[in-house]
């Protein structure tokens, strides 16, 4: 009926207003996320594809993941993000519930990682989805959420980020994937930022001398 259709653009519109959060003040951050969005490779809808995101802890690894969704996510179905920071194996079941409501809007109760594997693998595929799975540092966390391609519809892409490249030596086995290295910001926008920071504003003549001092 045409209130169900209405209904269901409502409902669509509000799901990509909502992810688009406020990743606050970015600097640089452009050029990164250009250079991501090319390794994921958006024109490939044959094949499922994955991006590790590594670098040393807050060094922006989370808001480039979120900057990068901003930009594709119009490009999927559905979206999942989930924080896997601190994440242990009695907390994965639920890590595979989030996912599944997230992708689906269906919720099934999972007390076995192996049956959450097993459900993420037969209902998936149908959804072409942009997936972020943030700080992940254990290979069980991805074995939980991401153990194969062939769980994904075709044309998905997940972003992984962790604090180092070890994570890879997984991916390699199964997955057609890339790997970014999160770099410290260059001189100029790291004073950009501690401008902000320190004024909440562009900095007045003379006042990037001093913060040159700091």
């Amino acid at each position: 009926s045409e209130v169900s259709y209405i209904n269901k653009i409502v409902k669509e519109v509000s799901q990509r207003v909502k992810i688009h959060d406020d990743i606050g003040y970015s600097v640089g951050i452009d050029e990164r996320v250009d250079e991501i969005t090319q390794l994921l490779a958006l024109e490939d809808n044959g094949n499922v594809r994955i991006v590790c995101l590594y670098g040393m802890d807050g060094i922006g690894k989370t808001t480039l993941a979120k900057a990068v969704r901003n930009r594709i996510s119009g490009n999927f179905d559905a979206y999942s993000f989930l924080e896997m920071r601190n994440k242990k194996k009695e907390d994965l079941c639920s890590c595979q519930m989030r996912l599944l409501e997230d992708i689906l809007e269906y919720r099934e109760d999972i007390t076995l990682v192996s049956s959450g594997k097993a459900l993420l693998r037969r209902r998936l595929p149908c959804k072409k989805a942009l997936i972020i799975l943030d700080d992940v540092n254990r290979v069980d966390q991805m074995d939980a959420l991401a153990g194969d391609p062939g769980w994904f519809g075709p044309g998905s892409r997940i972003i992984m980020t962790a604090p180092s490249p070890a994570m890879t030596t997984y991916l390699t086995r199964k997955w057609v994937h890339n790997v970014y290295k999160v770099k410290i910001l260059n001189e100029e926008h790291s004073l950009e930022l501690l401008s902000y920071h320190a004024k909440g504003n562009q900095s007045e003549p003379g006042y990037e001398d001093l913060l040159k001092d700091v």
